[in-house]
């Protein structure tokens, strides 16, 4: 029997092995950042105060994290965080005993003139990248740079008007309301996504309540982007107009002519109207009118957050408060505000401070606006915990990108990227000089699909790649890519081996029908490797034609379409983005005089107005779907992701085809992009899809199943066959 010096040694052997390698000092740190995260989403987009609107949330996260990683015991953290906290969210109390707060404090013994404040999320609005998302505060002025906020808002392409000068003329009465109240025409140019409007360039009209005729004009210098036209308000208040037209002076004529009459001529139109306003169509005239509400739903007076954020730590954080037209109640210690915003003001942040603050706002981010978390089999609370730690315990200065893509990875959301704002290149960026192969990952096992360098041949299976284990290192890489796992093999197969440089000599082992080879050869550049693209269209015999949807004219396809005989089947690959499909094809499929049924509800974007994350359920009615058309062939596989899922479902909801090939990749809604305070940010879907057949048919993650599958084996790999296109000629074949 072991004595009791024995037993004791052997209990700290068992700690230290337990617990890994990891010093107090580091533990503490990481509890210290785990607490700050707890308080800074709830503080950041929950609680109410004016004072936190005056606050750079990217440089407080940066200055934060700094601050309480200096703290070496709880009650020092307690300290520290209502340092920082008071000042920005007055209400808010940290305590080291689970005690409810006294809510009178927060409202003031007469109310008369006070409303209530409280933050409304329609999804989240994150930055300028938003999409149309949108976070207001009730009873409060929203403004944003975003274009897709304008009050009005219509575009046509610049490439058709190159060289064109453009005239908005807009008829306008401006209600008296209050000065902050400010109203700009919008006729600007816009490349790219149109996320981003400068008002600060154009100059706000003047509110007299009397009608005025407003010019605005614009010279089309070049062809890329679209022009953007409409109206912009900032502040609360109101407007009329009984007017607008965009014309064409070059040309002479009108390119929009709106005129407010009547209903069915204002929706007639094709012009964007915002969830921000309210609309009133008048005798000869809209109103619009800012709100001060996005939707019903509101906390009680007195309702607030407690949570425990520490050990013995807890934080009780009002989520509603009373507010006059000047300021919300109770109001923050001025002095002490203004001594925050100094020393953020100053403050320079180290790399691994980027690092630690990046992770914490996109953990947030998740945490409260992802629609997709609570059906994931994944604790995130613990995610932030795993992650902060692997930083801190990391011995590297510089920012490490890998530990924040592992943690995003888990969300198995296949639109998450990272952005790099310091040098404008994604985060999926990847090096210019490839292997002198493509391959794909089939039955566990790498193969070459498309040799560059005589020296390989299809079917080899990479074994090694300068003496490294080849799946370690595809795995590697696939580990940090979020998505299912059909879209992760999607995303790896073509990217995991862009990370050489220019003239590298590589030592590559291959297994070629049951013998080792060892292959040197040099990196490849991108530019250099000829792109092995499908054909476009061809006609496999009088009544078979295949169309390549990514690499052919939408006119062609409506003249393949509209000249089809009854007994021909028309094989439609959608394997290469093949973008125009969403919003063209489809009616084309339909018989002569056939209407086809409309989408369902199925996009919904959370409403959330408390700090807990969006439960969105299927509610929708199953139905089973029609019997599919076969003389309508969809080639499908894992690239297919987002809006091609979305028609892909829309299809088979119809019953206009017959899908052939693998699972999509499983991943739909519109997307939404977190500002993070590194200068990075990290896009994720911030709506949900769901399947117009209802929830039998939901695809998220697994991606949407065709209606026969194929996989292809290694002699069709061999022989550079199209296996998915193969089958798809054989069915047809039988029709």
């Amino acid at each position: 029997m072991m004595n009791k010096k024995w037993c004791f040694l052997v209990l700290v052997i068992i700690i230290v092995l337990t617990t890994g390698c990891q010093s107090p000092v580091s533990r503490q740190e990481k509890d210290n950042i785990t607490a700050f995260a707890y308080a800074y989403g709830l503080v950041r987009w929950f609680h109410p105060s004016d004072e936190s609107q005056t606050i750079d949330w990217d440089q407080f996260a940066l200055y934060g994290v700094k601050e309480v990683m200096e703290c070496r015991s709880e009650t020092e953290l307690q300290q520290r965080l209502e340092v920082l906290f008071l000042p920005i969210a007055p209400g808010i109390s940290f305590n080291n005993k689970d005690v409810a707060p006294d809510t009178t404090k927060w409202i003031p013994s007469d109310t008369t003139g006070f409303l209530p404040v409280t933050w409304q999320h329609y999804g989240a609005e994150l930055g300028i990248q938003s999409n149309y998302y949108l976070s207001k505060r009730t009873n409060r002025p929203h403004v944003s740079k975003n274009i897709n906020k304008l009050a009005i808002h219509g575009y046509f392409p610049a490439a058709e008007y190159k060289g064109h000068d453009i005239r908005m003329h807009i008829k306008i009465r401006i209600h008296p309301s209050n000065e902050n109240f400010n109203v700009y025409p919008i006729l600007t140019q816009v490349e790219g996504a149109p996320v981003f409007l400068c008002a600060e360039n154009h100059n706000p009209l003047p509110g007299n309540n009397s009608w005025q005729n407003h010019e605005q004009r614009y010279t089309v210098d070049k062809k890329e982007g679209d022009i953007h036209w409409g109206i912009y308000t900032d502040g609360e208040g109101s407007l009329s107009i009984e007017e607008i037209v965009v014309f064409d002076e070059t040309e002479q004529k009108a390119i929009r002519d709106l005129k407010f009459m009547d209903s069915n001529t204002f929706n007639s139109y094709d012009v964007r109207r915002n969830f921000l306003y309210e609309y009133t169509l008048n005798q000869h005239s809209l109103t619009i009118t800012t709100k001060n509400i996005i939707f019903d739903r509101i906390p009680d007076m007195g309702s607030y957050d407690q949570r425990k954020i520490g050990k013995n730590l807890y934080m009780n954080t009002p989520v509603i408060l009373y507010g006059t037209k000047d300021q919300t109640y109770p109001s923050g210690d001025k002095k002490a505000l203004e001594n925050l915003n100094e020393q953020l003001k100053n403050f320079i942040p180290t790399e691994k401070q980027k690092e630690l603050a990046d992770i914490v706002v996109a953990w947030n981010g998740i945490k409260y606006f992802s629609p997709y978390l609570s059906e994931l089999p994944v604790d995130w609370d613990n995610e932030l915990t795993n992650t902060l730690q692997m930083v801190i315990d990391s011995k590297e200065d510089s920012y490490n990108l890998r530990p924040f893509q592992l943690m995003m990875a888990k969300l198995e959301d296949g639109h998450v990227h990272i952005i790099d704002y310091n040098s404008d290149a994604s985060g999926n960026h990847y090096p210019s000089y490839r292997l002198p192969f493509q391959s794909e990952m089939i039955r566990g096992q790498i193969i070459v699909t498309n040799p560059f360098d005589r020296v390989f041949k299809r079917g080899d299976i990479v074994l090694e790649i300068n003496k490294e284990n080849a799946l370690k290192i595809y795995e590697n890489y696939r580990s940090v890519i979020s998505g299912s796992d059909q879209h992760k093999t999607a995303k790896a197969n073509p990217n995991f081996h862009y990370a050489y440089k220019e003239g590298v000599l590589l030592d590559i082992k291959i297994d070629r029908d049951g013998k080792t080879h060892d292959c040197k050869v040099r990196a490849l550049f991108i530019g250099d490797c000829p792109v092995n693209l499908r054909e476009a269209q061809r006609w496999v015999n009088d009544s078979i034609l295949y169309l390549n949807l990514g690499r052919i004219q939408f006119d062609e396809v409506a003249e393949s379409i509209r000249k089809r005989k009854t007994n021909q089947t028309i094989i439609f690959d959608v394997r290469d983005y093949s973008a125009f499909l969403f919003r063209y094809i489809i009616p084309l499929l339909a018989e002569p005089g056939e209407t086809l049924p409309e989408n369902r509800d199925i996009s919904i974007i959370p409403e959330i107005y408390l700090p807990q994350t969006p439960v969105v359920l299927d509610t929708l009615r199953p139905i089973e779907p029609p019997t599919p058309d076969r003389k309508n062939i969809f080639l499908i596989n894992e690239n297919d992701i987002s809006n091609f899922e979305a028609t892909l479902d829309y299809i088979r909801y119809a019953g206009l085809g017959y899908l052939v090939g693998n699972n999509t990749a499983g991943c739909c809604g519109m997307v939404n992009t977190i500002q993070l305070p590194g200068k990075r940010g990290v896009v994720f879907t911030g709506s949900k899809y769901l399947s117009n057949m209802g929830p039998n048919h939901y695809y998220y993650r697994t991606g949407i199943k065709p209606d026969c599958l194929v996989e292809p084996s290694i002699e069709q790999i061999k022989q550079g066959a199209d296996a998915i296109l193969e089958k798809a000629i054989e069915i047809a074949e039988r029709n």
